[in-house]
């Protein structure tokens, strides 16, 4: 027969041994949502630098018309090779046209709800440049940029 102290000894390696493993099985993986969540905004903020930078370096102003090729390679010299970006204008009627090749595309031919669908889950991000064009009206620059998988 086991003595009390040697009785004592195997209850608390027992307990010990069911608080580790309790602990250990406890212990979940958790995804860390604040390095994607970073990642998006990162690209928001480089996003609107580069919008911003059409204005500074005025290259969108009102006075000429918008060189939607101009544009896209000014967007493009900014863009690293791990990152791809897509151009959308943006009337006063708020119909979008895409940028594509230096010229404007089909109407609604292109909206972060596409660019979502088509990419999933990635570190989609926008950001738009309101300005006044050349006729006088208020349009808009969109630009969404992402990172290559």
């Amino acid at each position: 027969m086991i003595g009390k102290r040697g009785y004592m000894y195997f209850i608390e390696i027992i307990f010990a041994v069911l608080l580790v493993s309790l602990l250990y099985t406890g212990m979940q993986h958790t995804s860390n949502n604040n390095f994607d969540n970073s990642a998006v905004e990162y690209n928001e903020n480089f996003a609107f630098d580069i919008l911003r930078s059409l204005a500074e370096y005025e290259i969108i102003n009102e006075y000429e018309s918008e060189d939607w090729g101009l544009i896209e390679d000014f967007v493009s010299g900014f863009v690293d090779d791990y990152r791809e970006f897509d151009l959308d204008y943006c009337s006063t009627s708020s119909v979008c046209y895409p940028i594509n090749d230096g010229a404007l595309g089909t109407a609604g031919g292109n909206n972060i709800t596409n660019l979502k669908s088509n990419f999933g889950n990635q570190d989609l991000a926008s950001a738009q440049l309101a300005y006044r064009s050349r006729d006088g009206n208020w349009s808009s620059i969109r630009l969404y940029i992402w990172d290559k998988l």
